[in-house]
């Protein structure tokens, strides 16, 4: 409610090792608000990390109660933990920034079916393997260990390629 009305704060927490996608995401924010707003300055704007990703005008002075609005999530923004908040911005038709007038009358509201999507990657991070092939630097450094680590569960052709590398690994050093 009001000409401030404090901020939707949605948060998003990416399990683990996950990493969004090249593509990004997308979130589908769905809302509604009253009537009698100035659609010159009422906005509603959906932020990710602090960073502004659209803001559009509350263009309806009758007001809407099944409003959409799709925002795509960029993956440079995208963190493990991240925030999504959406902003309502509310001001009266006959707005005067010089004028005390109440502001309980101006509502806005995000509803429960919005939606956040981030496709995501699970990966860990591995040092450059193309240092291999000059006889396996660095990993065959004096005093340097190696592990090679497989799941319980590892298909056959998982374990040979490990076994292929421990063989490989074994006649370098």
């Amino acid at each position: 409610r009001g000409y401030y009305a404090p901020q939707f704060r949605v948060p998003i927490v990416l399990e683990g090792d996950a990493v969004a996608r090249p593509e990004g995401g997308r979130a589908e924010i769905n809302y509604a608000y009253s009537a009698g707003l100035d659609t010159r300055l009422s906005t509603i704007e959906v932020r990710l990390n602090g960073v502004t990703l659209r803001s559009m005008p509350l263009d309806d002075a009758a007001g809407e109660q099944d409003a959409s609005l799709q925002v795509r999530l960029p993956p440079e923004v995208v963190e493990p933990r991240s925030y999504l908040d959406v902003v309502f911005h509310l001001f009266p038709e006959d707005y005067d920034a010089c004028a005390w007038r109440p502001d309980e009358t101006h509502w806005a509201t995000l509803y429960a079916s919005s939606e956040v999507s981030i496709p995501r990657d699970n990966y860990a991070m591995l040092p450059d393997l193309g240092r291999l092939r000059f006889l396996g630097w660095p990993l065959n450094l004096e005093g340097e260990s190696l592990a090679v680590v497989l799941a319980d569960d590892a298909p056959p052709a998982d374990v040979a390629a490990a076994a292929q590398l421990i063989a490989q690994m074994g006649a370098w050093s």
